[in-house]
């Protein structure tokens, strides 16, 4: 103990045991001094921010940064070495560290040899270290743990060069962001963890690896997402550049990627980079794995791009929605087509290999696998869960697309974003019965207005809600209810829909948003003026109708002058959205093509 800094009562309160340090990229032998942050936010060189008399924790002293208290401590310019650094203690503390434009900080082994100089993010609670750009942390390892929100984020938009170098290994267990290309993240070792997110935020042309003098074990995910940059086939980016590699990411999350229907991320390893070999991420195009939710049909195709060869392929379901009997799944090998070879085929499995060749789909080429997604025999459920791979030439197995085709097994909300407008229909092929719903915005995105329900709160711009508390609404198989502009044009679009079946629990719904919601011609309201809407006027011909039914210029019966009207208004889907279905909040209605029996519109 150093008498002049530490007094020994005080220190007495503040040994840190060895286990507490026993973290795998180093270990503490003997006792440190661990200094605690003691205010909510400020300046690491504060001292008045720690709960000591002096200046901030330092390596020379002995001592070791401990921020567990909700805070966070900012670096701004440059400090004495610290002895190591913990953020987030103990189970349920929380705490962070950012290293800010001209901030620089080491961790380093103390003088005595009592802190090995390395920074924990998350020990058993949550820490957060972020290095942003013109920011530089220097440390001989770093581990990253506690609870699953322990994050680690490198770079920025900003301008300015983002620095962290470990002399040690980067044990990384849980997120990692890294931002644009202006990033160095230089480590010794990189043995990446089951557990473990890197996250590639891609900002342009270029991106940060990870720079791996030595050897990377990689395992667990890869997520990839772009800012400000449009992605195009045959773009690719740098992800590991290490001078050994084993293993690879079990997965690869494109699911915010925004990439165009039809493209994927695929990496690969190949000789180059600054260290010998680097895991590259590439945009290529890739196999989707359409499905159909009425009739289950399952239809493989390549929409983009070059020819696809592959010699196997799966089609995976946790809750067992696959049907593998002949009479559904029509595999290839019960095609006839080349040598394939059906392998065990079981609920939650359907796979076939070719052992002496492959199939090869060119663009708009697909090939159709029967119905092996089990039609839901009641309403609500449907479940969507399935997973699709393939093998192409080499071995490389890749992650196909999966898309959801057809109408919903649940009552969706259909929002027009331009209007406000505001659709409820019941896109089953079921009738429901229901007494209450409710639609929330976290941003505040209702316009509310006063119902002819009643209503358990006051409308507000967050929360709209109503029941029937004698009664109940039957909506048939495709009846749809007209909810008036709920919805603030142009805002968030982040609405969430619940209802109640009889009494029971809220149920999620789905919100949908989809332009020309209320065009008149648009008789069942999917959005387009179309051959479904064709049908149902001429269902209606030559009869006193409601306008609903095709009865458009307000003149009965429907003739040739509201079919007039139909056809001046037609504006049928593009041929692409057929097949096509983007993320829920942007998927175009196919609404139900029998006839709409009610609408209720609110003042």
């Amino acid at each position: 103990m150093i008498a002049s800094r530490h007094t020994p009562g005080w220190a007495c309160a503040v040994w840190l045991s060895v286990a507490l340090l026993a973290i795998g990229a180093g270990s503490v032998s003997g006792q440190a001094f661990e200094v605690n942050w003691d205010v909510a936010t400020g300046d690491w060189g504060n001292s008045s921010s720690w709960d000591t008399l002096f200046s901030p924790p330092q390596a020379q002293f002995d001592e070791l940064a401990v921020i567990s208290n909700g805070g966070t401590a900012s670096v701004t310019g440059t400090e004495p070495d610290v002895g190591a650094i913990i953020l987030g203690n103990n189970g349920g503390e929380t705490g962070a560290l950012e290293i800010l434009s001209g901030g620089n900080l080491v961790s380093r082994v103390s003088d005595f040899l009592l802190t090995d100089g390395v920074v924990v993010v998350g020990n058993l609670g949550t820490g957060t270290l972020s290095v942003l750009p013109g920011g530089t942390l220097t440390a001989v390892g770093l581990t990253q743990g506690g609870s699953n929100d322990s994050t680690l984020i490198l770079g920025g938009t900003a301008p300015g060069t983002a620095t962290l170098t470990l002399s040690g290994a980067a044990v990384l267990e849980r997120s990692v962001r890294i931002i644009g290309p202006q990033v160095l993240f230089n480590v010794d070792r990189l043995p990446l963890q089951p557990s473990s997110v890197l996250i590639a935020e891609i900002t342009g042309s270029s991106h940060s690896p990870i720079f791996v003098t030595n050897a990377a074990q990689v395992i667990g995910a890869l997520k990839v997402e772009f800012n400000g940059h449009v992605p195009a086939l045959g773009d690719s980016w740098d992800i590991i550049d290490a001078g050994t590699l084993a293993g690879g990411f079990t997965t690869v999350d494109i699911s915010d990627a925004g990439l165009a229907r039809g493209l994927g991320v695929r990496v690969v390893q190949e000789i180059g980079g600054t260290n010998g070999n680097v895991l590259r991420a590439r945009v290529e195009n890739s196999l989707i794995l359409m499905v159909n939710r009425v009739t289950g049909a399952a239809v493989v195709e390549n929409v983009v791009g070059d020819p696809i060869s592959f010699d196997g392929y799966s089609i995976g379901s946790v809750a067992g929605v696959l049907d593998p009997n002949n009479s559904a799944w029509t595999s290839l090998e019960d095609a006839a087509v080349g040598t394939w070879e059906e392998a065990n085929p079981t609920a939650t499995l359907l796979t076939e290999t070719n052992p002496s060749g492959s199939s090869t789909l060119g663009a708009d080429q697909s090939l159709g696998l029967g119905n092996p997604y089990i039609v839901p025999t009641g309403f609500g459920q449907t479940i969507e869960d399935l997973t699709f791979e393939y093998a192409i030439e080499g071995g490389d197995v890749v992650s196909g697309a999966i898309e959801y085709t057809g109408n919903h097994n649940n009552l969706v909300l259909a929002i027009d974003p331009l209007t406000g407008a505001g659709v409820l229909n019941n896109q089953s092929t079921f009738d429901v019965t229901i007494d209450g719903y409710a639609v929330a915005s976290s941003s505040a995105s209702l316009e509310p207005g006063d119902g002819d329900w009643f209503s358990f709160d006051d409308p507000t711009a967050s929360l709209l809600t109503e029941t029937n508390p004698t009664n109940s609404t039957l909506l048939g198989s495709g009846q749809t209810l007209s909810l008036g502009n709920l919805f603030t044009p142009g805002g968030t679009q982040d609405l969430q829909l619940e209802f109640s079946i009889d009494g029971g629990p809220l149920t999620q719904g789905i919100v949908e948003y989809t332009l020309n919601l209320v065009n008149p011609a648009d008789l069942n309201m999917d959005g387009f003026v179309d051959g479904l809407d064709l049908g149902i006027l001429l269902g209606s011909w030559n009869t006193t109708t409601t306008p609903d039914m095709g009865e458009l210029n307000g003149t009965p019966p429907v003739d040739g002058l509201d079919l007039g009207l139909m056809l001046g208004a037609w504006n049928p889907p593009p041929l692409s959205s057929a097949s096509a279905v983007p993320e829920p909040t942007t998927l175009l209605l196919a609404l139900a093509t029998a006839p709409l029996i009610a609408r209720r519109r609110k003042a």
